[in-house]
C-alpha cells in the first residue's frame, strides 16, 4: 500500500524552487522531507491549536461537510462525551452514503470502548478495524508495534493531526490527568 500511495507524491519542481528562493535556510529541511517521500504542497491553509481540545468544535464542523470520504486514525478511541458527538455524525454521514472508516490501536483502547461497539459501527455502515489486535496469547502480544498516530482527513482536502486521541479527557471534558495539554493543525487544501 505504501509503494502504490507514493505514486500520488509527487514534487512539482517549481513549488522546491519557490521555497529556496524565499525560505533558502529551510532548504536543507525540506530536501530531507522530499528524500523521505514527503513532497512540498503549495496552496494549503493551516489552523494551530494551541490546546488539542480547540480543534474538536471545528473537526464537527468539518465532518458534518463531508461528502465523499471520512478517514479517522487513532491511538485511543473512548466513549464518551467526544466521541457520542463524533459517532452521531458519522452515523449521519454514512447513512448519506459518504465513506466512513476508523483504525484505532486495539491496545491503545483496549479498556476504552466495548466490544460491542464494532458491531455497532459495521452495522451503522462505518468500516471498523483494530491495529494489531490483541490476542489471548502473550506470545503475539507486541508491545512496541503500536499505532500512535492521530489523524482525521476528510474528502482528501481536509486534514487534522497532533497528539490528542478521541477521549474525553484529551478535550479536557473531565480532569482524569489534570489539565491536558497537547497541540494540534488543521490542514486544508493541497
Amino acid at each position: 500500500a505504501l509503494i502504490r500511495g507514493s505514486s500520488y507524491y509527487q514534487q512539482d519542481p517549481r513549488v522546491y524552487a519557490e521555497l529556496e528562493k524565499l525560505h533558502p535556510w529551510r532548504k536543507r529541511m525540506a530536501g530531507f522531507l522530499l528524500r523521505e517521500g514527503f513532497p512540498l504542497y503549495q496552496n494549503t491553509q493551516y489552523c494551530y491549536f494551541p490546546l488539542g481540545e480547540l480543534q474538536f468544535e471545528q473537526m464537527l464542523a468539518d465532518l458534518e461537510k463531508a461528502e465523499r470520504f471520512i478517514f479517522i486514525e487513532y491511538y485511543i478511541l473512548a466513549t464518551g462525551r467526544l466521541w457520542d458527538r463524533i459517532h452521531d455524525v458519522l452515523r449521519r454521514k454514512a447513512s448519506q452514503g459518504v465513506e466512513v472508516r476508523i483504525l484505532f490501536d486495539d491496545l491503545g483502547s483496549i479498556i476504552t470502548i466495548p466490544q460491542s461497539l464494532i458491531a455497532q459501527l459495521k452495522n451503522e455502515q462505518i468500516q471498523v478495524q483494530p491495529f494489531n489486535p490483541v490476542h489471548r496469547y502473550i506470545s503475539r502480544l507486541y508491545i512496541n508495534y503500536r499505532n500512535h498516530q492521530k489523524i482525521v482527513v476528510i474528502d482528501g482536502n481536509i486534514g487534522y493531526t497532533g497528539g490528542t486521541n478521541l477521549a474525553d479527557e484529551y478535550a479536557n471534558l473531565y480532569p482524569k490527568y489534570g489539565h491536558w495539554k497537547d497541540t494540534a493543525i488543521r490542514l486544508e487544501g493541497e
